[in-house]
């Protein structure tokens, strides 16, 4: 991948974009492909959840479609590439990986004005989540001090059960702190959903590779930004906000309460963090702003500082949030840090901004729809 043309290819506005839909077998390996012109449609990535990906898009095809058509099977993974091209200089011609897809309701539609194949695309997650299946076979138990990382590789790693090869899982000491039952009408959404709610400072996902992910939420804090947004004539408009209800500096988790048999007495599992100083929010600069959680399903108290850290770190990061429609730039993808500086008569919106999500519109005069959020310095906690 050449990122200088990439970035001279996105700066372009004399420009021809097309697709690659390439056909991946059950490895993620490519087969084939589907090469055209987009007619319309669009894609959205996010950066929290589990299903991070969908669109559609409609193409007119370069080949004979009735090949193209029947290339295309139920199971299908595909791997969407926009291709960005120059018009005024040859040698400026880049792909974007918008990542692996599951492959939903294809459709070809054949008359003297109209030659297009329409796919529906969403995230693989939904082979697990009950879409396209992900029942359990049998109930499933673990116990108290199972580590999560050991009930995900026994999800991926059984031919019976998720049997998926491509993974990434981050070596974290997290247990489940109580016991837990899965009955037989549950899917491994579920699970997984489970797994990521015990902690809320990790996350699961499928990413733009087709690989599982389990992992801690990165610091984007020091991140370099990928892109300078100054004054930048493919801004088409800015949507600005500041949303103080959001913020608090003081924030207290309480789980599970547990009786001792022998003697009757009781504990509750609880943690409490504050953000005392250094940072805009901090309670020397505003006071005191508190949040309470209840949740009976935190049986450690790790758990519950993970809760902790989590909110607190939100209510510290999301006050000032920015929705902007530009140019499709495309490699400004959520998780990627983004530089602005714009003004607008007496009106200065500037700072460090994470991309929480976009929406590319791939209509040839289609434009792209980011949501960011203002980058603070993470609390002192």
């Amino acid at each position: 991948m050449n990122q200088n043309n990439q970035y001279l290819a996105c700066k372009s506005t004399n420009r021809t974009v097309t697709c690659r839909v390439d056909l991946l077998n059950e490895n993620l390996n490519k087969v084939s492909s589907l090469e055209g012109d987009i007619v319309t449609g669009s894609i959205s990535l996010k950066n929290d959840g589990q299903l991070r990906r969908d669109g559609t898009l409609t193409l007119i095809s370069s080949k004979d479609l009735n090949t193209d058509y029947f290339k295309i099977s139920l199971r299908n993974y595909i791997q969407i590439f926009i291709i960005v091209q120059d018009d005024l200089n040859t040698d400026i011609k880049a792909e974007f990986n918008l990542g692996i897809y599951l492959l939903n309701s294809p459709d070809i539609k054949l008359s003297k004005s109209e030659r297009t194949i329409s796919l529906t695309i969403c995230d693989i997650m939904n082979n697990f989540n009950g879409t396209f299946g992900g029942s359990l076979p049998v109930s499933l138990i673990y116990t108290a001090d199972t580590l999560i990382t050991t009930i995900l590789y026994s999800l991926l790693n059984d031919t019976e059960k998720m049997n998926y090869s491509k993974r990434k899982i981050e070596a974290l000491i997290y247990t489940l702190g109580s016991d837990q039952t899965y009955s037989s009408d549950s899917t491994y959404g579920d699970i997984l959903k489970a797994m990521q709610e015990f902690y809320l400072d990790t996350e699961i996902f499928f990413d733009e590779n087709g690989y599982f992910c389990y992992q801690s939420i990165k610091d984007k804090t020091t991140d370099l930004a990928i892109e300078s947004l100054n004054q930048d004539e493919r801004i088409i408009s800015i949507d600005y906000k500041k949303n103080f209800e959001n913020i608090r500096n003081k924030i207290k988790v309480f789980g599970a309460t547990v009786s001792d048999s022998e003697d009757s007495s009781t504990y509750q599992y609880l943690y409490e963090m504050v953000n005392d100083t250094g940072t805009p929010f901090s309670v020397d600069k505003i006071g005191v702003h508190r949040k309470t959680y209840t949740d009976d399903k935190l049986y450690l108290d790790a758990q519950c500082q993970a809760k902790c850290k989590y909110q607190l770190q939100q209510a510290s990061n999301l006050a000032e949030t920015i929705t902007l429609e530009l140019i499709p730039i495309y490699h400004l993808i959520p998780n990627r840090i983004i530089e602005i500086k714009y003004t607008f008569d007496d009106i200065i919106i500037e700072g460090r901004w994470l991309i929480d999500s976009v929406t590319f519109d791939l209509k040839p005069t289609g434009v792209m729809t980011m949501e960011c959020h203002k980058i603070y310095p993470v609390p002192s906690i």
